[in-house]
């Protein structure tokens, strides 16, 4: 069944800035949303010494549209800590032609000594749901980053399995001089994915990634550690980045509550690693 939305198509933008204030905090010091993207009020879950401030994500509408188009904008100034994340899961709707395909496109910079960790609520790709998304991210050499996803192929629970159309995610990162470090294409087809009934692919249907780029931490010993954690009924697959930036992870499940828990558990392996702090219980 093939959804109309009713009002216009939705062209929103979200345009934060983040500094570093004074006395060691971060601080939103910039911010411009249109509907229906929304940004809660920062939070502080560490200890009074952490820099690091929680933002949530909120898409006010029922999910992604045909055509809609989100273009979200971050800037990290030099020494901010970030820690973002979203409120809901995002489910993108049926789009009656391929050539519909809503889009999401992010731009990211990151300054010096600042920190990203982007852990966002899984994406839902409904049955003839197509969508684009751009990922363009320049960090500076002495920045940490972490940045996720997880894509289930329909609404599991409903029998709902590759009946999308497509998703295709394109993952630029660059220097602060503009040279490029690496990229990541993913393409995933619905209907026509020749391999949905091969046994890896029907026994774990939910996909993770997640990118992690700290240059205090050598990249081999990254990998080390986080090849060591528990991976039971899931299987996971760990690679260096180009020029040694990092380490790239996939992970397929059968239920996105166990991408979930792993990818805590990588970052909290990382953050140990580089002498920070646990990474504490985030309510949703």
């Amino acid at each position: 069944m093939i959804i109309k939305k009713i009002n216009n198509l939705a062209k929103s933008t979200l345009d934060l800035k983040l500094k570093c204030q004074e006395y060691g905090q971060t601080k939103v010091f910039y911010q411009y949303t249109t509907h229906p993207l929304r940004v809660s009020q920062p939070f502080h879950l560490e200890q009074n010494t952490s820099k690091r401030i929680y933002l949530y994500l909120r898409n006010n509408s029922p999910g992604l549209f045909p055509e809609d188009e989100l273009n979200l904008a971050l800037q990290l100034e030099q020494g901010s800590q970030l820690y973002l994340t979203e409120q809901a899961a995002t489910k993108v709707h049926p789009a009656s032609e391929q050539s519909l395909a809503a889009r999401v496109n992010y731009q990211i910079t990151i300054q010096e000594n600042a920190g990203l960790e982007f852990v966002p609520e899984p994406l839902i790709l409904y049955a003839d749901a197509a969508l684009k998304q751009s990922t363009n991210i320049q960090i500076d050499p002495s920045s940490k980053l972490f940045w996720s996803e997880i894509v289930l192929p329909g609404r599991l629970a409903r029998g709902e399995s590759y009946q999308f159309h497509y998703y295709d995610s394109l993952l630029n990162v660059t220097s602060s001089e503009g040279k490029l470090l690496f990229k990541d294409r993913s393409y995933l087809s619905g209907k026509n994915n020749q391999f949905i009934d091969s046994s890896l692919f029907a026994a774990y249907p939910v996909m993770g990634t997640a990118i992690a780029v700290y240059p205090e931490i050598n990249c081999y010993q990254l990998q080390k550690a986080i090849d060591n954690l528990k991976t039971n009924n899931f299987t996971v697959a760990t690679s260096t980045l180009p020029f040694e930036q990092g380490i790239i992870i996939r992970v397929l499940a059968d239920k996105s509550e166990q991408i979930k828990n792993y990818f805590r558990s990588v970052l909290n392996s990382i953050r140990l690693m580089n002498n920070d702090s646990e990474l504490p219980y985030i309510p949703k």
